[in-house]
C-alpha cells in the first residue's frame, strides 16, 4: 500500500510534466508604428513597423495601405513609404496567422506632410 501511495503522489506532483499541454492563443492584435509621423519636409520618408501581436505565429501575410504614400501597397512586415504631397494620410494594416485568422487596423491621418513654407 505504502509503495502504490508513493506511486500516486509522485503521479499528483508532475502531471504537468506528464500530459501534453496546449496553449491558448491570445486574440490576434494588429498594430504598428512610424517614424517619423509629422514629416519634416513635403518629400519625407516614414519607416513603418508591424508591431501585431497574438494569434498563431508564424504571421503568414501582411498587408498595408498607403493611400497618398509611395508605394501605395506592401507585403512586408517593416517597409518605408515616401510622400511628396501636403496633407493627413492614414494608414491601414492587416494580418494573417497560421490558422487564417485576420486583425486589421487602420490610423486615420496618421502620416502628416506640411505644405511648403512661403515668405
Amino acid at each position: 500500500m505504502k509503495k502504490l501511495l508513493t506511486i500516486f503522489i509522485f503521479l499528483l506532483l508532475t502531471a504537468d510534466c506528464l500530459l501534453p499541454t496546449s496553449s491558448i492563443a491570445q486574440p490576434l492584435t494588429v498594430d504598428f508604428s512610424a517614424a517619423p509621423t509629422n514629416l519634416p519636409t513635403c518629400s519625407g520618408i516614414a519607416a513603418f513597423t508591424g508591431l501585431t501581436t497574438g494569434g498563431v505565429t508564424p504571421y503568414n501575410s501582411w498587408f498595408w495601405s498607403f493611400p497618398g504614400g509611395s508605394p501605395g501597397f506592401s507585403g512586408a512586415q517593416n517597409t518605408n513609404v515616401s510622400y511628396s504631397t501636403p496633407g493627413a494620410y492614414s494608414v491601414s494594416l492587416m494580418v494573417w496567422d497560421s490558422t487564417g485568422a485576420s486583425a486589421s487596423l487602420t490610423k486615420t491621418a496618421y502620416i502628416i506632410v506640411p505644405g511648403p513654407i512661403t515668405s
